[in-house]
């Protein structure tokens, strides 16, 4: 029994590796497009139609290119791919394409201060399945990829494009280091539970693999069952009385989470494993991989906001505070209902740090105790 388990614990870490590898690597990172399609012409349509192929529908033509004495579409769209269908209503129909940059001003209140250099890398431009560039290629809004064509009345094109986030190579860089590092990390704890597993009889540790050993006789339901009896009454009402104000407080942001929240595209494409590992965040994002990086927002406060209350539960244990469920509820409150909370609920894919702050207190109440086991359990949960 204690095989297995050893041997599934190294399973998982070399599939978070390979994940961390696959995901973070060379996947299509979602970000906006714009692709201009457009006839010049003085007459009031343009000579084609498009037809999106996802839905079927017909878009309308944009309004504001009259101006400029042309007439056409676009497609401004926050994704990885588009497709659709062109069909000229007119002989010698020129067709301009233009991919680019989202359009987005640097100052929403002066339009002389310019647009923001919003940068896009489309990776395929396809027309009837001919290659338009032959490798990925980088666009803004000032610096589109421009490609025409001329057609005759009744031809029908099949578009294809796709895109990716663009990143700088600085960026790049820093990113793959970033799965690397997690890489690292991860075949590194392998290698180390491989070789405590292989050689546990020559290392000095031989008193914790008896401990592991006796995972084989492993009750988990009984263990929790005892381990909830054991909890005093005084903290499972000051647990409840916490966890409850503090989602009734918190309550605008759990239902309307999207208010002036910027992770918006998080809860659409979801959270890889080594997104803010730059940042030094190893575990930010963890949990959300069980779900497959989604992210589901009412139950991620609920979860968090558990998390919070279990810390403050144990940093009132830490500190010696009076046991009663009012000191222990008001001790809790006072912490959890500061305004700085609300600094880490505005990033929606941070609030899972909550459950770092467990980890950190848990370890400090557990190192009280001074045993062997102890302290390696705190020095793993501080690491984390």
């Amino acid at each position: 029994m204690a095989k297995k388990i050893i041997l599934s614990i190294i399973g998982i870490l070399a599939l978070l590796g390979a994940y961390s590898i696959l995901n973070g690597g060379n996947k299509a990172k979602p970000t906006m497009a714009r692709i201009d399609i457009s006839e010049k012409t003085t007459n009031s349509h343009p000579c084609f139609v498009i037809k999106n192929l996802e839905d079927g529908k017909f878009p309308p033509t944009a309004g504001w290119m009259a101006k400029w004495g042309t007439q056409g579409y676009v497609i401004q769209k926050d994704g990885v791919s588009e497709e659709f269908e062109i069909t000229t209503t007119f002989d010698k129909c020129k067709i301009n394409f233009a991919l680019r940059g989202p359009w987005e001003l640097k100052d929403k209140n002066d339009n002389k201060k310019g647009i923001k250099e919003l940068w896009v890398e489309y990776t395929k431009f396809a027309i009837n399945g001919q290659d338009i560039i032959s490798q990925p290629t980088s666009a803004w809004h000032n610096k589109p990829i421009y490609h025409s064509i001329t057609a005759q009345k009744g031809n029908v094109f099949n578009i294809k494009i796709n895109w990716q986030k663009y990143y700088t190579p600085e960026q790049l860089q820093i990113k793959n280091r970033a799965t690397n590092i997690l890489t690292i990390y991860l075949l590194f704890w392998g290698v180390i539970i491989f070789f405590l597993y292989k050689y546990r009889r020559k290392i000095y540790a031989t008193q914790i693999w008896k401990k592991l050993a006796k995972l084989q006789d492993f009750d988990l339901e009984g263990i929790i069952t005892q381990k909830w009896q054991a909890i005093s009454p005084i903290s499972k009402k000051s647990f409840l009385w916490i966890f409850l104000i503090t989602n009734i407080v918190f309550l605008f942001h759990t239902v309307q989470y999207m208010w002036g929240n910027h992770d918006w595209g998080l809860i659409k494409w979801g959270i890889t494993v080594s997104q803010d590992l730059w940042a030094g965040r190893f575990t930010s994002g963890l949990v959300q991989q069980f779900l497959g990086g989604d992210l589901l927002p009412i139950a991620n406060n609920l979860f968090c906001f558990a998390g919070f209350t279990f810390a403050m539960i144990y940093l009132a244990k830490y500190w010696k505070v009076p046991q009663t469920p009012l000191n222990y509820t008001l001790f809790g409150l006072f912490i959890i209902l500061m305004p700085y909370t609300l600094s880490w609920l505005w990033y929606i894919k941070q609030t899972s740090l909550y459950w770092n702050i467990f980890f950190v207190i848990y370890a400090l109440y557990i190192s009280q105790r001074k045993t062997y086991t102890s302290s390696i359990i705190a020095i793993i949960l501080n690491g984390d």
